[in-house]
């Protein structure tokens, strides 16, 4: 990738990161005078981050729908016992 779209790869990658907004403002503004090296690790670090986020994510979900289905059991368990 040449620097201009890791540079914006990192823009778009900023707006949904979780660093805190003194820190992405700090990123934006050096951005144009970082060197290709530097460019490429940001970006590498800010990828990294949104995979770890996305896999979070994931379990989450992953896990709500586990518990939703428990309590669906046990609310169908409840209720067949209420009927008896």
């Amino acid at each position: 990738m040449s620097s201009t779209d890791l540079q914006l790869g990192i823009q778009k990658m900023l707006m949904k990161s979780g660093i805190p907004e003194a820190q992405k403002e700090l990123i934006r503004f050096s951005l144009p005078f970082m060197d290709e090296e530097e460019v490429q690790k940001m970006y590498a670090v800010l990828e990294r981050e949104a995979k770890t986020v996305q896999a979070a994510q994931q379990e989450q979900e992953r896990i709500k729908m586990k518990y939703g289905m428990m309590v669906d059991r046990l609310a169908d368990i409840e209720i067949a016992k209420a009927q008896k």
